[in-house]
């Protein structure tokens, strides 16, 4: 998604992740953001960036805090679709509009960000092909097998609306 979002021209681009301590998910969207900034030629900047627990109202405090310091953001990726949607209420009660004064992306392909107005830019991950490949580990693991790989990636689609 950051890529993404620097090859739509935002510049300052803050990032929401979850609380990143005991959570692998968290630290990897975390450390994809960072991967695509220095891919794209950006130096990461951790003023940019809050953590905030997966809720509405997290959201919205961690969108505040980036706000008060960064006058000049013109972007936040968030690593939920919930986190995101708390970012743009508390855009909305600031009277700050998305697109337009500032991009929000969002992560999970929730069904409220599709819902949202402005519909929400998001990462679709393919829950059901997750869910089968578990399931495929899970019984070559209890079958005795040892061939397992540790890290099984199965894609993503950026899915464009109209935060962007």
């Amino acid at each position: 998604m950051t890529s993404y979002l620097i090859g739509r021209g935002y510049k300052k681009i803050g990032y929401i992740g979850g609380e990143t301590a005991h959570n692998d998910r968290t630290q990897d969207r975390l450390q994809g953001h960072k991967d695509a900034l220095k891919k794209n030629g950006r130096k990461f900047d951790p003023s940019l960036t809050r953590e905030s627990q997966f809720e509405f109202k997290c959201g919205a405090i961690a969108m505040k805090s980036l706000l008060t310091k960064h006058h000049d953001i013109d972007c936040v990726f968030a690593a939920s679709d919930i986190i995101a949607f708390g970012a743009l209420m508390e855009c909305r009660s600031n009277d700050i509009k998305i697109p337009d004064d500032i991009a929000l992306a969002g992560f999970d392909d929730a069904l409220i960000g599709a819902f949202s107005t402005p519909a929400l830019t998001t990462i679709s991950v393919p829950r059901e092909r997750i869910g089968f490949k578990a399931a495929e580990i899970v019984l070559r693991l209890r079958a005795g097998g040892t061939d397992i790989k540790k890290y099984n990636d199965l894609g993503f689609e950026i899915k464009i609306r109209e935060t962007t």
